[in-house]
């Protein structure tokens, strides 16, 4: 009986052997499928191919506070992911590069890293690399990408790739002894200590040491950002020289590489050209980070507008709010698919403002019908459910139907088509955003009744249309969509759509380009800290700026002035020579008017100011094709800010060489009578001229006027300007100097 039991025992035990060999050798044998199995990462869904490239640098200025040998530099390792244009020789980019992966196979042993983890050799990327950089935009904005706690800056290429293909530069790195491992090219490998791994802490260990990682990420972060403007201002491979739009801005390097806002120039404003409101270098391009067109209309509207103190007050609040949330203008800015193309200006609001003509419900009825049927002849006839000889006389009658339908419509269909391309590019922003911004929890009253207005929920039925009336043109659906009458019926679909929401949609466009324009002058606000914001008197004309500069100078390269007129002091004459920087000063005056109007902060310490309507006369130029002379340009100019004064209230006349193309005693008599009329309207403001002459105006009984001069600070050396503003009248000559500096010998 006992031996029984115990063969049993035995011949259980065997079996029961056999079965775990057999489960641990499939469970094996399917790991190491696993494996050695080739694995291809999600495609990019962007239109652009993508790039790879990394760097190694070392940070002299600092220590690396995780190593355990003391005076160790830090150093990173730098990831790129970007734009890219590949030559038919270009390589695809290995997930991890050899030395890596052998370092992270031998860093976690052979049943970590080879049973029970992927190949990393036989993941495939889509970068390509060291790649050209496309050369289909003039620069691209940049996104950096910081991996967890200890992960791997190729954990996420994926993301990367995808945010690449969609026109960004992805910049990302890693740090010895903070990510879990990090070989170099020259063999040495640094690992993270377990003692530095935040998960296993206690508590309050954790706090203490995150806080520590945070230090040392933003101090990272501040090195790569440095390394990329090195990279835009002098890539040594010539692949990122000048691509780098987000950091030619931290370099105050924005001119001509945004949006100029030429399209919204008005030829007759009382200030747009004179001020450089519009054009390259000039302010909108400054303020404008606007994502759609109806955004960056609305921000030229809030430039070139009327001025209103209550208004303005208004937007100060909201933009206030905006420019403390950071996560927001985040979120903004990556909404939908960036698009590069600058659209025409009238892309929403042009079409909106069509007329809508839907078809006739019975029309639209008939030929959904009939398209259906066409569709399921065609069907049975190639899947020969129905000979074809029989149904082909229907099929051919059907397509002459549509064909005689198709060519009525054709011309009403191929004007929408543009106009809808652009529609739809703006489409997935505007209804993300509008989206986004309802799920905000605003306290500022602009903001919070903006949000009120909302509700977009068909916003994605349109997106929809037009996206299928787009897809009719691709090759694979080309002919059928003809056949079918396609794109006419979503032409009908769009227009009915229209005729039906038009109306809301304009409000919605409303409250997203007011939207846009507080978030771009939110982004100025944030970008320019040390800016004042402006404060609003209704007690008196007045307009009174300390340390006040020009807002589209670079910070360290401008010079500051304090400039005060109210009811003591209605006026400045300004005398001085060429270059001594008094144009510069009256377009600093008026600038910063023009923020404060819009509700923006402004380039001083301190800025307060009444309602006022600016007037400058300071670009003048003469018109060959017009017939103008510059005198009668200059004419015309101070004749509109007479005419402001007389019509809309009190002035802020800005005026440089007053009648400069006149003789002294005409240009004193006239210069008289303008000042004079303008101060009778309330106005305040600044004259400059070369006409020492002039300066008498400011000694006028009642007048109230300063004078003031821009000058050398040597009077040895005429031309060694300091750019200030100096009380009194200006007594150096600089002629025979500036003649000396042109070439003439004296």
């Amino acid at each position: 009986m006992a031996n029984r039991i115990f063969r049993r025992a035995v011949k259980t035990f065997g079996v029961l052997a056999l079965i775990a060999v057999v489960g641990i050798a499939t469970l094996l044998g399917s790991l190491w499928l696993d494996h050695t199995r080739s694995t291809m990462l999600p495609t990019p869904t962007g239109p652009y191919k993508v790039g790879r490239t990394t760097y190694a640098s070392t940070d002299e200025t600092r220590l690396n506070p995780f190593a355990p040998a003391p005076n160790t530099r830090q150093e990173l390792g730098i990831w790129m992911w970007y734009p890219a244009a590949p030559t038919p020789s270009a390589k695809t980019s290995e997930y991890l590069p050899e030395y890596w992966r052998r370092a992270l196979e031998q860093h976690e042993g052979f049943i970590l890293g080879k049973l029970l983890s992927r190949d990393l050799a036989r993941i495939k990327t889509h970068s390509w690399t060291d790649a050209d950089i496309s050369p289909q935009q003039p620069f691209y904005p940049v996104v950096l990408l910081r991996a967890g706690s200890g992960a791997l800056s190729t954990d996420y290429t994926s993301i990367a790739e995808d945010l690449a293909s969609h026109g960004y530069v992805v910049v990302s790195f890693d740090a010895p002894y903070r990510t879990v491992i990090m070989p170099f090219p020259d063999g040495r490998v640094t690992t993270r200590s377990v003692r530095d791994d935040v998960e296993r802490m206690p508590h309050a260990e954790a706090e203490r040491f995150a806080n520590r990682l945070v230090n040392a990420w933003v101090a990272d972060g501040k090195f790569v950002l440095d390394k990329l403007q090195q990279l835009n201002a002098g890539d040594p491979a010539s692949r990122f020289k000048g691509m780098l739009s987000a950091i030619d801005r931290m370099q105050n390097k924005w001119q001509r590489h945004g949006h100029s806002g030429r399209e919204f120039t008005q030829p007759n404003h009382p200030y747009a050209t004179d001020l450089n409101i519009f054009g390259d270098g000039s302010l909108f391009e400054l303020l404008c980070t606007s994502r759609t067109d109806v955004g960056r209309r609305r921000l030229a509207e809030a430039l070139l507008a009327k001025p209103s103190c209550e208004e303005a007050q208004q937007r100060k609040h909201a933009i206030q709010e905006l420019a403390v949330n950071a996560d927001l203008r985040d979120q903004v800015s990556l909404l939908g698919d960036f698009s590069f193309q600058e659209t025409t200006p009238d892309t929403l609001i042009g079409w909106l403002n069509a007329s809508p003509a839907p078809a006739a419900i019975w029309l639209r009825t008939l030929a959904l019908i009939s398209s259906l049927v066409l569709g399921s002849l065609l069907l049975a006839g190639f899947d020969r459910i129905l000979p074809m000889a029989s149904v082909a006389p229907f099929i051919a009658a059907l397509l002459c139907v549509h064909a005689v339908t198709g060519l009525y419509f054709r011309s009403r269909v191929l004007e929408a088509a543009t106009a809808l391309r652009h529609l739809h590019a703006e489409l997935g922003v505007l209804r993300s955003g509008l989206e986004l911004l309802q799920k905000q929890n605003f306290t500022s009253p602009l903001l919070y009744d903006l949000v009120a207005s909302l509700h977009t929920g068909r916003l994605k039925t349109l997106e929809r249309l037009t996206g299928a009336f787009l897809d009719r043109d691709k090759e694979w659906f080309y002919l059928f969509s003809r056949a079918l009458l396609v794109g006419t019926q979503l032409f009908w679909s769009i227009d009915q759509w229209k005729a039906k929401y038009g109306e809301a949609m304009r409000t919605w466009l409303r409250a997203w380009g007011d939207f846009e324009m507080l978030m771009a002058l939110a982004t100025y606000a944030h970008e320019h800290p040390e800016n004042a914001w402006p404060e609003f008197s209704a007690q008196e004309t007045i307009y009174d700026a300390e340390a006040m500069a020009h807002p589209l100078l670079a910070p360290d390269s401008c010079v500051r002035n304090s400039v005060c007129m109210n009811s003591d002091g209605r006026f400045f004459i300004i005398s001085g020579s060429n270059m001594a920087g008094k144009s510069t000063l009256l377009r600093a005056v008026g600038l910063n008017a023009v923020l404060a109007y819009a509700g923006a902060p402004v380039c001083a310490d301190r800025f307060v100011l009444s309602r006022l309507f600016v007037c400058a006369s300071i670009a003048v130029q003469d018109s060959l094709l017009n017939g103008k002379s510059k005198f009668m340009a200059e004419i015309e100019s101070v004749k509109q800010a007479l005419d402001v004064a007389r019509e809309d209230g009190p002035v802020l006349f800005l005026i440089d060489e007053i009648l400069g193309g006149t003789n002294s005693s005409d240009r004193q008599a006239a210069s008289e009578a303008i000042v004079k009329t303008l101060l009778e309207k309330g106005a305040i403001g600044a004259i400059s001229t070369h006409d020492l002459a002039l300066t008498a105006l400011a000694d006028k009984p009642g007048w109230k006027g300063k004078n003031a001069h821009m000058g050398s600070v040597d009077n040895l050396d005429p031309l060694n300007f300091d750019y200030r503003l100096k009380p009194g009248i200006c007594l150096q000559s600089s002629a025979l100097a500036i003649a000396r500096l042109a070439g003439v010998n004296i």
